[in-house]
């Protein structure tokens, strides 16, 4: 569960820093995904990492939202890290 929790708040801290400098200067090219994603991602993320099992780690997420939205982003961080 920490590593869930370490990976999650990584997660939102890179969204709150990317929204913040595309805030900063006014045009963005493309519009961010919810802060929730971010915070998915980057737990599933770090628990593939810490595991080394990636398909484990993207399953598991999956499995606790129910979210095929972000099933692809699962697998590109957990397959990164």
């Amino acid at each position: 569960a920490p590593s869930l929790f370490l990976g999650g708040m990584t997660g939102a801290a890179f969204h709150n820093i990317v929204e913040s400098m595309f805030i900063a200067s006014h045009e963005s090219p493309f519009e961010l995904a919810d802060i929730q994603a971010y915070a998915l991602v980057g737990s599933a993320g770090v628990l593939s990492a810490l595991f080394r099992a990636p398909l484990t780690a993207s399953l598991l997420i999956f499995e606790l939202t129910r979210d095929y939205d972000v099933m692809l982003p699962l697998l590109a961080s957990a397959g990164v890290g």
